[in-house]
C-alpha cells in the first residue's frame, strides 16, 4: 500500500498510457469502409436512355458513386457500359490488410481483391483517402491530380521522403477514396501549375503548417506533408479548401470544402461531404 502511495503519480500515468496504446490498437484494427445503407438496384433501364434527368443523375450517383460530371465523361468517352462496373463496385465490401508505409507507425488498409476503378480525370482534380492512419489515428492521405491523361499526381507520402510525382493507380488498392473537382476550373489548372512549380521535391515534415500554414512567400517551400501540400497548392493561388479552417489542414477537411463537388466516392460516406442521400 505504500508503495502504491509512494508511486501514484507513475502508475497513474503508465495506466493511461496503456489505455491510450490500446484505443489506438482498436482503432487500427477498424476499417474505414463505408457501406451503403440503401439497396442496389438495377441501373439498366436509365443508362438506356438517350437523355438523363436530374433525377437519373441522383439514381446513378446513389449506384455507383459517380457524380453528374463522371457519368457524362464516361458517356462522352464511349465508355457508358463502364457505368455497370462502378455500380458493382460501389455495393462490394472490400477484403483488405493492413500494409505498413512507415513501420510500425504509418499504415494504411490495402484493397487486396479487384483494384478500385476511377472515374475520368481533370488536371487539379483532389483525391482524398481515409484509409491511412499514423500509430492508429485515421488522419487520410490527399493528392493532386497534375495530368488528367496519364493518372500523374504529385503526392507526400512518409518520412524521409521529398513530395514527388506519382500515379492515380497506386490509389486503386485503398479501402476507400473521393476524387473532389473545384468548381472553378482556373483555381484548379493554377494549383496544378503551383504545385509543378514549387511542391516537388519539398522534404516530408508531419508538423508542416502547424507553426506557418502559409508558406506561398518562400522561394523553396521548406517542407509540407500531403494535406499541407494539396492546401498550399490551391492557397497559394487564391483558394482556401481548409473546409473547417483550422490551423492545420487534414485530407478530411477537404470533404467538407463547399467550393469542391464530388466527382467519385468510393467507401466514404457521401455525408461526409455535405450530400444527404
Amino acid at each position: 500500500m505504500d508503495i502504491f502511495k509512494k508511486h501514484k503519480k507513475k502508475i497513474l500515468i503508465f495506466g493511461i498510457t496503456v489505455i491510450i496504446i490500446c484505443l489506438w490498437c482498436v482503432s487500427c484494427s477498424v476499417n474505414d469502409y463505408y457501406e451503403p445503407e440503401w439497396a442496389k438496384e438495377d441501373i439498366s433501364a436509365v443508362i438506356k436512355k438517350k437523355k438523363l434527368t436530374e433525377e437519373d443523375y441522383n439514381f446513378l450517383f446513389r449506384q455507383t458513386g459517380l457524380s453528374k460530371s463522371a457519368v457524362n465523361d464516361l458517356i462522352e468517352d464511349g465508355k457508358k457500359d463502364d457505368i455497370f462496373e462502378f455500380a458493382e463496385q460501389y455495393f462490394k465490401k472490400p477484403k483488405h490488410e493492413r500494409e505498413y508505409l512507415f513501420f510500425p507507425i504509418v499504415a494504411y488498409d490495402e484493397k487486396v481483391d479487384d483494384r478500385i476503378k476511377i472515374a475520368p480525370l481533370r488536371r487539379g482534380d483532389v483525391v482524398v483517402s481515409l484509409s491511412t492512419y499514423t500509430l492508429g489515428y485515421r488522419h487520410g492521405h490527399a493528392a493532386i491530380v497534375i495530368d488528367e491523361d496519364t493518372g500523374r499526381i504529385i503526392e507526400h507520402m512518409v518520412l524521409g521522403e521529398t513530395s514527388d510525382y506519382s500515379y492515380i493507380s497506386g490509389w486503386e488498392n485503398y479501402s476507400n477514396m473521393v476524387v473532389l473537382r473545384h468548381k472553378n476550373s482556373k483555381i484548379a489548372e493554377k494549383a496544378a501549375d503551383y504545385a509543378e512549380e514549387k511542391l516537388v521535391g519539398v522534404p516530408y515534415n508531419p508538423m508542416a503548417g502547424i507553426f506557418k500554414k502559409d508558406k506561398s512567400d518562400e522561394e523553396k517551400i521548406s517542407s509540407s506533408q500531403c494535406s499541407h501540400l494539396v492546401w498550399q497548392a490551391f492557397y497559394a493561388v487564391g483558394a482556401d479548401i481548409d473546409g473547417d479552417g483550422g490551423q492545420l489542414a487534414f485530407p478530411g477537411d477537404f470533404l467538407e470544402c463547399e467550393d469542391f463537388e464530388v466527382v467519385q466516392i468510393y467507401g466514404i460516406d457521401p455525408r461526409k461531404c455535405g450530400i444527404e442521400i
